[in-house]
């Protein structure tokens, strides 16, 4: 797969890594990402080739990757183990209402 040409972030999304990877008021913020697709080998590379700061890629950034089939409850709830960091302390974007439903339900900021 090749970012901008088979698949490429939602508008705004590149700007906002980007700030959160290179402004000061962002240090020690931790990111996560999480994606239900079945093909996670592909997922995972795109995060290395996806650059959001000179040198600095998408899995860089994520602190916590939670890339499988399933639930996204089943991936925040993985996401809140490894952190420690509480729904309400979340934010959490998405383009699928079916996600967003499902993760709101968690008191979840979206």
């Amino acid at each position: 797969p090749t970012p901008g040409e088979d698949i490429d972030l939602f508008e705004g999304t590149r700007a906002a890594l980007h700030e959160l990877a290179t402004e000061e008021k962002w240090k020690g913020t931790k990111a996560a990402c999480a994606s239900r697709t079945h093909d996670t080998y592909w997922a995972h590379l795109l995060l290395t080739q996806f650059e959001v700061a000179d040198g600095l890629h998408m899995a860089d950034l994520f602190t916590y990757k939670e890339i499988y089939p399933g639930s996204k409850v089943k991936h925040f709830n993985k996401i809140r183990e490894d952190s420690g960091i509480d729904f309400s302390e979340m934010i959490f974007f998405d383009d699928d209402t079916w996600n967003t439903d499902e993760i709101e339900k968690l008191s979840t900021q979206n």
